[in-house]
This record gives structure tokens, C-alpha cells and sequence, in this order.
């Protein structure tokens, strides 16, 4: 039975009743749950905290015309880039943190350019009481070097599944040793409308 992985994905651990593939091929249930707690083990005890923000994408695909608001660099990215920072920052201050802000995304993204757009439009729209908690532009790394991008494959993971099943909380097959601090975003089509209707308001003519 394979004992070693090379890297960590939890979308080939997955959850029963479907089954371990990819790092995890020939593995059974157990071992493999076994496994994806000691993954887990390692972020509770280095994660201070963890937010994630969840943009549906069908309302905005039909909310957000695409020629003015691409225009714009207003995409999926913008959305979740506004929320995460300036949420965030209210929790730092709360929490008496006071780093900036970096986002590092996998290499293989194909959504780099969007990605990049997005950032330029929300920095230049951020209010000013946030730009002190935005930090350098977006970087794309290798989660094989750069390991905490596999802690993020295995929050967000999670994060999509909750949202599928309508769960407040994940329901790991193991029991977690501590709760990590962290806040939860969603963009569902009431508040996307919102969004929107600002957006227009602050760019002018539709």
C-alpha cells in the first residue's frame, strides 16, 4: 500500500462514497481519511485565520452586462478581491493584525490576465481607509514549491462543498482539534444586485 504523496490535492482525496484517485489511487477510505487529517492537522497549527468568498457565477454572468463591465475590469475577481480585502481588514482590526493583504494564486490558473485586471480596477477604486491593508499585486506560484497553496486547494475544497450542501459548518470525517478563525463571504444574486447598482452609480452611463 503507497505511504508517501508528493503533493496534496483534496479533490483526489475527496469524501466518500466516491473514491481516493490521482495521489491517492489504490488507497482505501481510511487511509486516505487518515492521511487528509494529518493534512489538516498542519494548518490548525500554523493558520491564524482563513477567509474565502464565494461569487455565484449565473446571476452574474446574467446581472453584469458583459461589454460595459468588462470595459471596467469587472469580473468574478473584482467581486471577491473588494470583499476578502476590505472585510478582512475589519477583522484585522478587530483582531489587532495589521499586515497587508497578498494574493497568491496556483501557476496553472487560466485566468491570469482577469485576475490582474481585477486587481488593478479594485486598488484603484479601494476606499481609503483599506489601501493600507492591500499589498503587492498578484503573484502565480507553484503549489509544489509553494506549499500553502495546498492548505488553500484543501479550505477551498471545503468552502465549495459547504456551499453545494448548505452546511454552516464543514462536516469533516475526523475531528478537528481546534476551530480556525475566519469570516465567509457570498455574493448570491440579491447582494450581486446591489453591487452592481453601485458599480453604475460610481462609473456613470450604462
Amino acid at each position: 500500500m503507497p505511504c508517501r504523496i508528493e503533493y496534496f490535492k483534496m479533490s483526489e482525496a475527496r469524501c466518500a462514497p466516491a473514491k481516493p484517485k490521482g495521489q491517492f489511487d489504490g488507497w482505501s477510505r481510511e487511509r486516505t481519511d487518515e492521511r487528509v487529517a494529518i493534512a489538516y492537522s498542519v494548518i490548525e497549527d500554523h493558520a491564524h485565520f482563513q477567509v474565502s468568498c464565494i461569487v455565484d457565477l449565473e446571476p452574474f454572468y446574467r446581472l453584469f452586462e458583459r461589454s460595459f463591465f468588462e470595459r471596467n475590469a469587472i469580473n468574478p475577481f473584482y467581486l471577491a478581491f473588494g470583499r476578502m480585502i476590505t472585510g478582512f481588514a475589519h477583522k484585522q482590526r478587530d483582531l489587532g493584525l495589521h499586515e497587508k493583504v497578498d494574493f497568491i494564486f496556483d501557476e496553472r490558473m487560466k485566468e491570469k490576465k482577469k485576475i490582474r485586471d481585477a486587481w488593478d480596477a479594485y486598488k484603484e477604486s479601494a476606499e481609503p481607509e483599506i489601501k493600507p491593508y492591500i499589498g503587492s499585486d498578484p503573484r502565480f506560484e507553484s503549489d509544489l514549491e509553494f506549499l500553502p497553496l495546498q492548505a488553500a486547494d484543501f479550505n477551498a475544497w471545503w468552502i465549495r462543498k459547504m456551499a453545494t450542501e448548505k452546511r454552516q459548518i464543514a462536516a469533516f470525517p475526523w475531528k478537528a482539534r481546534r476551530q480556525i478563525p475566519g469570516a465567509q463571504f457570498h455574493y448570491d444574486e440579491k447582494t450581486q444586485l446591489k453591487v452592481r447598482d453601485k458599480i453604475i452609480s460610481k462609473l456613470g452611463a450604462y
